[in-house]
C-alpha cells in the first residue's frame, strides 16, 4: 500500500510539480489549495504524512505589501494551520513538513516548536530531495 502525502499547496505550478513527483515514487497524493480545505482532507483523508507551504493565497496581499525583512512580524495561514493541526486530536499524530520560500532563519524554529518535523526551502532543494526527506519523516 503506498504512502499517502497531503500536499497543501496554494501555486498550481507547485503544486503539479510536487504532485508528479511523489506520484513518481508511489505515493498516494491528496491536494488542497488552501488551509480550509487543507485541514478537511487531512482529517478526512487519513494522510501518512502532510507538506504544507507557508505561505498560502490568503497570504498574498499581506506580502505585497510587507517587505521581505518585516515578513518576520506576519503569522502566515499555514502556521494558523499548523498549529491547529497539531492540537487537533485527528490530525496531531501525523508528520508534517513545511515548505517555503522564506528563509529558515525567521521560521524554521517557530515551525518546529509549534510541531512541524522539518522545514523545506523550495530554492534549496531538488523535486526528489523534497520526496526523500518527506519519506524519511514517515518512518521516524
Amino acid at each position: 500500500m503506498p504512502n499517502r502525502i497531503l500536499i497543501i499547496e496554494d501555486e498550481a505550478e507547485d503544486m503539479l510539480m510536487l504532485k508528479t513527483k511523489f506520484s513518481l515514487s508511489d505515493f498516494e497524493v491528496i491536494e488542497a489549495r488552501d488551509a480550509k480545505n487543507g485541514l478537511l482532507a487531512a482529517r478526512d483523508g487519513k494522510p501518512d504524512i502532510i507538506l504544507l507551504d507557508l505561505v498560502l493565497g490568503s497570504d498574498k496581499p499581506f506580502m505585497e505589501s510587507t517587505s521581505l525583512k518585516d515578513s518576520h512580524n506576519l503569522e502566515f495561514s499555514g502556521i494558523r494551520l499548523l498549529r491547529k493541526l497539531k492540537s487537533d486530536p485527528e490530525t496531531a499524530h501525523i508528520p508534517i513538513a513545511v515548505i517555503s520560500n522564506l528563509g529558515r532563519d525567521a521560521y524554521e524554529a517557530q515551525t518546529k516548536k509549534l510541531g512541524a518535523l522539518d522545514y523545506l526551502v523550495k530554492s534549496e532543494l531538488l523535486p526528489e530531495e523534497i520526496v526523500e526527506r518527506a519519506g524519511k519523516l514517515i518512518h521516524k
